[in-house]
């Protein structure tokens, strides 16, 4: 999961210091790792709803029915080695900052008390609000656990399947089920998939791709869904779209987005950022309360890179980041967040994509390169800065230039000489009114 060399692990046994992390995605669990690397030597102690230790969701849309034993960041002896205790299953109801004390769902009287805490919980998948009319069938899911993979798996071979949503998970997923299911229904209300992150001409190439290589497969831009339709089983058995058109199915699988887990701390005192109901941080990842920590998706951070210089990043790479920076600085070591630069990739029926920066509310566009031969790289400014870089087909330019992101964040104004030595040809140039 980490891309540096991890400094042994001691067995720590002093009982007067605890660190609570609530949540076991990459960010609580970096966290916990990076604690005990650095030498942290009292408790550290896990709160996470899921039945599994640690393990990489990620994944869940990369391997057609996958074992928790597949995915799990560690084994089990790793987390008792170690001394860091993990209590599964439970839910954290109500978190009391003044009295740092934690209460789990249905308890009156506190759980646990920490000397410093660390929020990690991330997102849990949104659903239609208001309800849509059947949206309660059986067969209709969210990918965000082991488990739904599982369900999605049995249910899917052989079987219409619709998936609704035009982003990683939608895209990924259906080119995982591609090979076993009958046929594949993608709804997008976006003109092509991708198109909020990397645009429309990014979205258009890989669309076409993506359709050359995935005959059962049908893409339905611009649509939504108006209602799910059910059998005398209460079975999902077709989804009625914009223009009245009639899908049959035996699957959906929602991937709309996601809302932060943050609805426990609603009471606790630790702000929230505006209506975003996303955890307010400092560069240093900590809360309005001393010691009080949060990273991860459910997070606003200070982003150079950001158009009001903050923003929330759903993303594995950068949670991993948080979990070691919140650490750092629960060691009171003063990590700033500001140097941490987005990184993520994704694959595309074979074709390698890597994004690094930030590039929200981008105002122009320039392409290097051959999008015929899928070998190119776009740039993204916002106010004449470069904010962020996309490639594909050229993943050690999209190295070189998260590496330069990292070094010269707020140097960067023209395009990055890499680019301009890897693409002789000039580039083509969008742009955009945004709102």
């Amino acid at each position: 999961m980490v891309d540096r060399v991890q400094k042994p692990l001691k067995k720590m046994c002093q009982r007067d210091q605890k660190v609570v992390i609530i949540g076991s995605g990459p960010c609580g669990y970096s966290c916990a790792q990076t604690l005990r690397e650095e030498g942290y030597p009292g408790r550290i102690v896990m709160v996470t709803k899921d039945k599994y230790l640690p393990y990489d969701r990620t994944k869940l849309t990369k391997k057609l029915g996958c074992a928790f034993d597949d995915i799990k960041i560690r084994s089990e002896t790793f987390y008792q080695d170690n001394d860091i205790e993990v209590i599964l299953n439970t839910v954290v109801g109500r978190v009391d900052a003044e009295s740092r004390s934690i209460y789990f769902e249905g308890s009156s009287n506190p759980n646990l008390s920490y000397d410093s805490l660390f929020i990690a919980v991330g997102m849990t998948p949104r659903l239609y609000s208001p309800a849509i009319t059947g949206d309660h069938l059986r067969n209709i899911y969210t990918l965000h656990s082991l488990e739904q993979c599982m369900r999605i798996t049995e249910v899917a071979r052989d079987m219409e399947v619709v998936l609704i949503g035009s982003s990683f998970i939608s895209m990924e997923l259906a080119e995982l089920l591609s090979p076993f299911a009958a046929k594949i229904h993608i709804i997008s209300r976006s003109k092509v998939p991708y198109g909020l992150v990397f645009g429309n001409t990014i979205g258009e190439v890989l669309l076409s791709h993506f359709s050359n290589k995935l005959p059962n497969v049908t893409f339905h831009s611009g649509t939504e869904v108006k209602n799910f339709v059910g059998n005398n089983l209460r079975e999902v058995s077709g989804v009625l779209i914009t223009n009245n058109v009639s899908l049959n199915c035996q699957l959906v699988v929602i991937a709309i987005g996601g809302t932060p887990n943050t609805q426990f701390l609603q009471d606790s005192g630790i702000q929230l950022y505006r209506n975003t109901n996303c955890v307010q941080v400092d560069q240093y990842l900590e809360t309005n309360y001393a010691g009080v920590f949060a990273g991860g998706d459910a997070i606003n951070f200070p982003i150079r890179l950001g158009p009001n210089e903050r923003g929330t990043v759903a993303h594995w790479q950068l949670a991993s980041q948080h979990g070691r920076v919140a650490a750092l600085n629960i060691l009171r070591r003063r990590v700033n967040i500001l140097n941490v630069v987005p990184f993520f990739w994704t694959n595309v029926c074979g074709l390698q994509v890597r994004y690094t920066g930030y590039g929200e509310g981008y105002d122009e566009t320039l392409l290097y390169g051959n999008i015929d031969k899928f070998s190119f790289c776009t740039v993204y400014r916002r106010n004449q800065r470069l904010v962020a870089v996309c490639c594909v087909g050229c993943d050690k330019l999209a190295a070189e230039l998260a590496m330069l992101f990292q070094a010269n964040m707020d140097l960067i104004v023209d395009v990055p000489e890499p680019i301009i030595k890897r693409f002789s040809h000039p580039p083509t140039s969008e742009k955009f009114i945004h709102g």
